[in-house]
């Protein structure tokens, strides 16, 4: 760990435990100052990285929109970079409270959550949608749905998938490479063979495929689950429609893509 994150981490550790106001303050000055210095030089994944912990120790931001009791909870359980931001859009462009990652808070208080014996949503329970479920490599909770969909009877899933190879460049090219680095880092503590970047493509194809046959088989038999193909034109206008079927007002007749990383070759 570089010495300035070091630093800074020391600081945030102090004010977070002293839940001092001044927290925000400092992570201000530190974005503004850091940034300027460190963006696209050597030293640049060490002030993202600081950030991203700070983001992490915040409390939830209370979700905007409206939330109806009579419509169903959807959990988004397909990966990081297949869509989950556009759905998290779909459902807050027509009004309904929407979770989407929240820096990997959302991930982090679903875990805790499960550690305390406490319904998995518990404190968060007044959202229609959660996607992104998941932080940097150490927490997958959207890996939970089978719990999710013995908590929240009525509720649907939402798989969305693409295609695999298109992920992982998308993954590997994701916030200009910081995401992969920062995931390998991480895998690299308790996964000692996950050295380099091929490696890192490897563990991400295994760790895929196995989703998506976990969702295969546990949804076999179940009308809860909607799949959505984002190469297939078709596929996302039926997510709309079937949204519309479950209930929700949606204006869009098809899934719009945002938040699209460009790729590169890799």
């Amino acid at each position: 760990m570089n010495i300035i994150e070091k630093i800074y981490i020391n600081i945030l550790e102090f004010l977070i435990k002293k839940k001092r106001k001044s927290t925000l303050v400092f992570e201000g000055i530190y974005l503004r100052i850091c940034g300027k210095l460190f963006r696209n030089s050597p030293l640049d994944i060490h002030y993202r990285r600081a950030g991203m912990y700070f983001q992490s120790k915040k409390e939830i931001n209370p979700a905007k929109g409206r939330y109806f009791e009579k419509l169903p909870k959807v959990f988004v359980i397909g990966h990081h970079k297949t869509g989950t931001y556009s759905i998290s859009n779909l459902f807050q462009n027509n009004g309904y409270k929407s979770f989407h990652c929240e820096q990997g808070r959302l991930a982090k208080k679903i875990l805790e959550n499960l550690k305390n014996c406490n319904s998995l949503l518990h404190e968060i329970e007044d959202v229609h949608l959660y996607s992104d479920i998941e932080f940097a490599a150490n927490i997958y909770a959207y890996s939970l749905f089978p719990l999710l969909d013995l908590q929240y009877p009525g509720s649907y899933f939402i798989y969305n998938f693409r295609n695999i190879d298109d992920w992982i460049k998308s993954r590997i090219n994701h916030n200009n490479g910081f995401y992969a680095k920062e995931c390998l880092r991480v895998l690299k503590s308790y996964h000692p063979h996950i050295k380099t970047e091929d490696a890192l493509i490897e563990h991400w194809k295994k760790f895929y495929i196995r989703h998506e046959n976990s969702i295969k088989k546990y949804f076999t038999d179940k009308d809860n689950l909607i799949q959505v193909d984002l190469d297939n034109p078709e596929s996302k206008e039926n997510l709309c429609k079937k949204l519309k079927e479950i209930g929700f007002s949606i204006k869009e007749n098809t899934l719009l893509r945002k938040n699209i990383t460009i790729t590169k070759k890799i």
